[in-house]
């Protein structure tokens, strides 16, 4: 019979949870449902565009990774490949695992991250998962208590991706293996290669650790086939990392001037701190940048209200900060704000602009300055920039010196205790005894070193 029994139900093929162009073909023929479902294919098509453009327009605004970027675009040429009715056994029977490495702060994580972004918005990856753990974290209490945890984290992760921070941890701790060690990379063993085409695995940290974990065991490099190393940040690309910082996370920019100012303190003041902290360094110090910011412009907003109390309608502005003109460009970090201006200019600066603030008030109760004291006002002009030559001359000296850097940071501290003096502060911060000792081996400078301070 060709009547629908009563205890039957029509199941929509809507309701199926069938990829669209399946449904498409089901109901070829069919005008009404084959027009919805072409307009629902449509809709997908531009919002699987829309959201694998944004993706490669992150992957383009990575700083640096040369080598990272041409994974991406390879990675992307054999999916669209594949789309365009190539082999699809060439992605969906790929192991992808890979291996990160790179010292800290070169971005590491963020990368891993991305990656998982990017795979997802190319429909590689089935699964909107992304497990991360440390590797510690599956190593077991007890004998046998490794395994289900590392064979448990590879299946919550299955269909997407899991990514195991610092590695070379399953290996033991500082090269040494542990009673646990041996079962945890056997048991990762059988996991990626039992679903080598269900779950990708990344292993990240440092270059050289991870090749000692690779060499735990034969297996481990053929399962782990990807290598991405990055680079450690040169100064220039540190540089545009401290931008996007102020730019993203306080919607501020870099003052002119300070691009160049900054570039040259990471490599030279910064260029030991580098390797260890990477791109850390420049968010570390455009987090700094930002509070003294603050700082400055607080001091800014007390002078105008202490201005406006006593009505002289003077301009705001805090000396240190260069000449912003108050609230102008307040959206600006300076070389002030990064600790980058040169103390001995800011001296003179100040020095000139005191002296005009002076000229100013001494114009309104004589107009016409004396030639004795124009000559008197030349003279303080050339006594102070020859002493602030002297002073840069010996500090620049001393900054040529290779190494000293506890002997710099000395000096440092000394000028800023002179500053803080010069600027109104009392003078018992320099009331201390300055008397030195200065050892070391035969010719490390220290007679030098005692002559430039």
């Amino acid at each position: 019979s060709d009547l629908t029994p009563s205890w039957a139900s029509t199941i929509g093929l809507d309701g199926l949870g069938l990829p669209t162009t399946v449904l498409m073909k089901e109901t070829k023929g069919n005008g009404g449902m084959d027009e919805a479902f072409q307009a629902r294919a449509a809709a997908e098509k531009a919002q699987r565009a829309a959201k694998r453009a944004a993706i490669d327009a992150e992957v383009e605004a990575l700083v640096g990774m040369d080598g990272v970027k041409k994974w991406f675009e390879e990675m992307k040429g054999k999916v669209l490949y594949v789309e365009s009715s190539g082999n699809p056994e060439l992605i969906s029977n790929t192991c992808m695992n890979m291996r990160l490495t790179g010292n800290p702060g070169c971005g590491k994580t963020t990368l891993a991250r991305l990656i998982f972004k990017f795979l997802r918005a190319y429909d590689v990856l089935k699964r909107d998962t992304f497990v991360e753990m440390n590797a510690l974290e599956l190593k077991g209490e007890y004998v046998g208590h490794t395994a289900p945890k590392v064979a448990g984290a590879i299946r919550g992760a299955m269909g997407g991706v899991l990514f195991l921070d610092e590695a070379y941890a399953l290996a033991g701790t500082d090269g040494k293996s542990d009673c646990f060690s041996g079962e945890a990379i056997r048991t990762l063993l059988t996991e990626v290669e039992n679903n080598r085409t269900s779950v990708m695995v990344i292993l990240a940290g440092y270059r050289d650790k991870m090749s000692g974990l690779m060499r735990c065991d034969p297996g481990l490099p053929r399962r782990f086939p990807i290598e991405l190393h990055l680079q450690d940040y040169d100064a220039t690309q540190l540089v545009r990392i401290a931008e996007k910082k102020a730019r993203e996370s306080y919607n501020m920019c870099l003052a002119s001037g300070v691009d160049k100012a900054l570039a040259e303190a990471f490599k030279t003041t910064y260029a030991s701190e580098v390797p260890q902290h990477n791109g850390g360094l420049a968010v570390r110090l455009v987090d700094e940048a930002v509070s003294r910011f603050a700082t400055r412009m607080g001091r800014a907003v007390q002078d105008q209200a202490a201005d406006e109390a006593e009505g002289t309608a003077k301009a705001t502005g805090h000396s240190g900060g260069g000449s912003d003109g108050g609230f102008q460009g307040k959206t600006q970090l300076t070389l002030y704000d990064f600790d980058l201006e040169d103390p001995f200019e800011r001296q003179q600066v100040e020095a000139v602009r005191q002296a005009a603030a002076e000229e100013e008030q001494s114009a309104e109760n004589a107009k016409v300055l004396s030639a004795q004291q124009r000559r008197e006002c030349e003279e303080r002009e050339r006594e102070q920039a020859e002493r602030t030559r002297r002073q840069r001359q010996a500090l620049g000296e001393l900054e040529g010196m290779i190494g000293f850097d506890k002997a710099k940071a000395y000096v440092r501290k000394l000028v800023r205790k002179i500053q803080f003096v010069q600027a109104g502060g009392s003078r018992k911060v320099l009331d201390t005894c300055k008397n030195l000792i200065l050892v070391g081996n035969p010719d490390r400078k220290s007679t030098r070193l005692n002559s430039s301070h």
